[in-house]
């Protein structure tokens, strides 16, 4: 039955009758009649659904998985890489370590090469970018001198 014949007979309401149970159900009931109340359907157009977060309106798993990250991080601002008061070589070195593709052993792992399980140098357990870059001890104690 379509959208048009439900919302004009009141069907929908009558559904709902022995389903709503809680305070907060009726709330929202409640606000779902208000904003139904302005809705004029035309009886001969087919009911369609648009996904808001896609330009085509086509929903994708991939949109519904990006869309609740959205506003839950702010983006990084890549040009400041290219800003910063450094020489190339350590902007470039920042440039590929945030694009994850410094040949550490994670990286040389998912293409199948020869590579430690874990670091030589702490014993740490797979060897990343940012186990290389921060969690490293001896990166820790660089850090540690320049942000003191």
């Amino acid at each position: 039955m379509a959208v048009h014949q439900e919302l004009n007979n009141g069907n929908w309401i009558r559904s709902l009758h022995t389903r709503i149970t809680s305070t907060l159900q009726v709330q929202e009931f409640i606000g779902l009649w208000i904003r139904l109340q302005g809705v004029q359907l035309q009886p001969n157009v087919q009911d369609t659904i648009t996904w808001k977060w896609m330009a085509d309106g086509n929903y994708s798993t991939r949109s519904a998985y990006m869309i609740q990250f959205r506003g839950s991080h702010r983006k990084f601002r890549h040009e400041l890489i290219w800003r910063a008061w450094t020489e190339n070589k350590c902007k470039i070195h920042a440039w590929i370590l945030l694009h994850n593709k410094i040949l550490t052993a994670d990286n040389m792992q998912k293409r199948d090469w020869p590579h430690q399980d874990h670091c030589v140098l702490c014993n740490d357990p797979l060897k990343t970018g940012i186990h290389l870059s921060l969690l490293f001890p001896f990166a820790k104690a660089v850090w540690d001198q320049v942000l003191t």
